[in-house]
């Protein structure tokens, strides 16, 4: 599959279980930063990151649904200068959580994408396959939403 095909399954995913709605955007901003809190720690320990990409992407795309801003992460323009440095990914990030505005949003994650294929590119990792590991380990998650937080199934305590 190609990037806009996960996009198109992930944001119907997000519909489908109610994360789309503008007032949990906030809430989708902390989840986009514990993704990449746990993509800096499986780094910094030489684990494997794969999956931490595809979270990251998965973040993204919902929080973009949630403020109802088109993005188009299938263009890949690797020929311009990404360097695919952790520390950028980590800075753009922060940028990203603290948008003012739609076009500021819009721009920033499709550089942090970016920024995320040529990590990979440079990693020896394919961006898709990392978008696939998250989707597989998603697609079939339930849970409920408690306030304005999506819990797996699994957590919810009774």
């Amino acid at each position: 599959m190609k990037v806009t095909e996960y996009q198109e399954k992930i944001e119907f995913w997000a519909e489908a279980r109610g994360l789309n709605r503008p007032e949990f955007a906030q809430r989708q901003c902390s989840k986009v930063m514990e993704e990449v809190g746990e993509f800096a720690g499986n780094l910094v320990r030489g684990n494997c990151v794969k999956d931490d990409i595809g979270d990251i992407f998965v973040t993204i795309v919902i929080l973009a649904k949630q403020k109802n801003i088109q993005v188009d992460f299938s263009k890949n323009e690797l020929s311009k200068v990404y360097l695919g440095d952790p520390i950028k990914i980590y800075s753009l990030v922060g940028l990203l959580v603290s948008c003012k505005s739609d076009i500021q949003f819009k721009n920033i994650s499709t550089v942090l994408v970016r920024e995320l294929m040529s990590f990979c590119v440079l990693s020896n990792i394919c961006f898709i396959e990392c978008i696939k590991i998250a989707w597989n380990e998603i697609k079939t998650r339930r849970g409920k939403m408690v306030n304005g937080t999506f819990i797996k199934e699994a957590d919810l305590v009774s």
